[in-house]
């Protein structure tokens, strides 16, 4: 979770169960979501006490109450400070605590439930591409028209029982209302030099029934990853809403409303830096999938839930400068052959033939080298690296060039993938290094691209296109 500035509020709090013991603290929240609660207190024998607890409410200023979840001790110490009466010794304890829900006080045992929860992402805007501003520029004769209008939402639904919403919010500065000094009327507004109107784009996931956090922010996670896969760039969670149908604020005249309550959690990525996001640098926007958004969306969620280690690699190696190139190749090619082997059942022979031909290798060993010989075998009917990568690049061949294009490709890979795996001398002069190693990882990466466009259900055609479009890749090359 990205936090530009970190949040720092005074207030009390207090254990659930004793809400009559209130002691004064700082509540920081910190980029990535780190959240700390720093309490002093003149009790020396309240460290203990505090260390157990693993829920914490208090009341924050300006921002009503607070609870923190899953706490535990990070440090605490003992503060001597000397007052008219002497030396009076306090304890300073710090807190970190792994949620934070602000604008809501749980009771003792109470397990938060949700039924909704509001998020918003860096590069969301720029994905989605849609605007509700519209400016008319004019002329000498005729005025520069600026009109806006909310987009209307759009709704998916979700095979995990949840619906998504891609909605807009328009905000706009108060209007500066002063007294005219002509008529002294209070209703005439002020004199207008500029004006702001921002929109800004969110995700809302809902459900028809309660469910807790874990089960949005898992949904939330695989979202957020297709648009890191989309934009090409580390974009992280900036903003996170729930709402419960049990919390709601009186407004009067029996209205209620949703209260929205702010939510922080500690998440990953960690890097701090995030190259710009421009439509003309990304992947793929909404507009290329607005067709068939839902279907394209879902096969995203349910291939995160059997490839989920693919994914991990894959957004590894797209640090680029942030890793070396040998890790970032050495990430790209695992995490090849983890998505061959999850969605491929290919063998070098039948299930059945390769247990009897192990089976007889095991009967003819001796017996104090029959385990030894079982865990070399265990893999035995794997594919090699070489045949995967014949059997993954084959669908994109034409992509990569022709016959002997392709040929070198695959040893170029293989070979620098055994030497940086075991460093086996035979092999140096034949690992790809330096200007060779990158072009190299550029290639890996397309054709990772063309096969997650593919699982998402683009067509061939469209995601061949769309990866020989990619201008990042392309900038890239062309320096070789």
């Amino acid at each position: 979770m990205r936090i530009e500035r970190e949040i720092k509020r005074l207030g009390y709090f207090w254990a659930p169960d004793n809400p009559s013991e209130k002691l004064p603290g700082t509540i920081s929240i910190s980029d990535g979501g780190v959240i700390e609660l720093e309490i002093v207190t003149p009790f020396v024998d309240k460290r203990e006490e505090l260390g157990n607890l693993k829920r914490i409410v208090g009341e924050i200023h300006d921002e009503g109450y607070v609870t923190l979840d899953d706490c535990s001790m990070k440090f605490s110490d003992f503060t001597e400070s000397v007052q008219r009466d002497g030396i009076v010794q306090s304890t300073r304890c710090v807190i970190q605590a792994n949620i934070a829900f602000i604008g809501i006080a749980y009771v003792q045992g109470e397990i938060p439930v949700f039924d909704g929860l509001t998020f918003s992402v860096e590069g969301i805007d720029e994905w989605v591409g849609i605007s509700g501003i519209e400016i008319n520029r004019g002329n000498m004769l005729n005025p520069t028209i600026v009109s806006c209008k909310e987009p209307r939402a759009i709704k998916l639904n979700l095979d995990q029982g949840m619906k998504l919403y891609i909605e807009f919010q328009l905000s706009f500065p108060p209007i500066d209302r002063r007294r005219n000094r002509r008529d002294k009327t209070a209703d005439d507004i002020a004199f207008q030099k500029e004006t702001k109107i921002t929109q800004k784009t969110y995700f809302r996931l809902i459900s028809e029934h309660p469910l807790e956090l874990d089960a949005f922010t898992s949904v939330m996670d695989k979202i957020v990853g297709l648009l890191r896969f989309a934009l090409g760039a580390i974009v992280r969670v900036d903003t996170v809403w729930a709402t419960s149908e049990d919390s709601r604020d009186n407004l009067g005249s029996e209205m209620q409303s949703r209260r929205l309550i702010q939510t922080y959690y500690p998440s990953q990525p960690s890097c701090r830096d995030m190259r710009g996001v421009h439509q003309s640098t990304m992947l793929f926007g909404f507009e290329e999938m607005k067709d068939d958004a839902e279907d394209k969306i879902n096969k995203w969620i349910q291939a995160y839930d059997k490839i989920a280690p693919t994914f991990n690699l894959f957004f590894f190696a797209q640090l680029g400068s942030q890793i070396n190139l040998e890790a970032k190749f050495l990430a790209m090619i695992q995490g090849l052959e983890v998505f061959h082997r999850r969605t491929s059942d290919k063998t070098r022979m039948p299930d059945t033939e390769f247990r009897a031909l192990l089976d007889s290798f095991v009967k003819f060993c001796p017996e104090g080298k029959r385990t030894w010989l079982q865990e070399k075998l265990q893999y035995g009917n794997e594919l090699s690296l070489r045949s995967r990568l014949k059997s993954i690049v084959e669908p994109f061949k034409e992509f990569f060039g022709d016959k002997k294009t392709l040929v070198e490709l695959i040893n170029s890979v293989v070979n620098t993938r055994h030497y940086l795996t075991h460093y086996d001398l035979s092999l140096e002069s034949k690992a790809a290094t330096g200007e060779k190693l990158e072009v190299l990882c550029l290639e890996l990466e397309s054709l990772f691209q063309l096969h997650l466009l593919d699982l998402m259900g683009f067509s061939r055609e469209v995601g061949v296109s769309l990866v020989e479009n990619y201008r990042p890749n392309r900038r890239r090359l062309k320096r070789f």
